[in-house]
């Protein structure tokens, strides 16, 4: 099993090294971290991608509070972010929390069980969170799709094109290929083919075996 993948994103190093020295003694999961001491440097790391958690400091050199969250948040959505905070900045941390941060953690509580514990639970709910906004996407994009499908499209009665909303006629494979993402097989119906080829006998179907 490859470790979690880690950003600590503090410019004070006795932190940092508490924090490599705790999820080193981890005994069951596997953490390999990365520190920056800037936010502009974890943007950077995080644009290079390959990186499964965020543990940061909200107090840094080039950002303060929740503008630090807000722009980690928007440089790695789908990646979990641990905020650290010291017992002062409990009241933002909760708000962050509901804001999306996944956990918080104070500074000086840094237990090897639990900043590892903290870690793998908040890539697990991380995951099961961007899981359940794919799969709402995906209903309302079939949602929509039903909703088209069932408004009156303007079709020739002779050669049975569908116009589109340019105005252009379009083969009704087409059509439906472009706004719908569905694909087609073609073969022939059996009325088609007694029509187009008269003396062409049909295969005779096998009859099952008798018992």
């Amino acid at each position: 099993m490859r470790p979690i993948n880690t950003l600590i994103v503090e410019d004070n190093p006795s932190h940092v090294l508490m924090l490599q020295n705790a999820v080193k003694k981890s005994k069951w999961v596997r953490i390999s971290t990365r520190s920056v001491a800037t936010l502009a440097d974890a943007e950077m790391f995080l644009r290079r991608g390959g990186y499964d958690a965020i543990l940061a400091d909200l107090g840094l050199p080039d950002s303060q509070g929740k503008e630090t969250f807000s722009r980690l948040d928007h440089a790695a959505p789908d990646i979990p972010i641990i905020v650290l905070t010291i017992l002062d900045d409990e009241g933002l941390a909760l708000q962050l929390v509901k804001e999306g941060a996944q956990d918080y953690i104070v500074k000086g509580e840094f237990a090897p069980t639990l900043i590892a514990r903290a870690i793998a639970h908040a890539v697990e709910r991380k995951a099961l969170f961007n899981e359940q906004r794919r799969l709402l996407e995906e209903l309302k994009a079939a949602g929509d799709n039903i909703r088209a499908l069932s408004e009156l499209i303007p079709m020739c009665s002779y050669c049975r094109k569908i116009r589109d909303d340019k105005g252009n006629w379009k083969q009704v494979e087409d059509y439906l290929t472009k706004h719908y993402d569905l694909r087609f097989t073609h073969g022939i119906c059996e009325k088609c083919a007694k029509k187009l080829y008269p003396n062409l006998r049909p295969p005779k179907r096998k009859r099952p075996l008798d018992p």
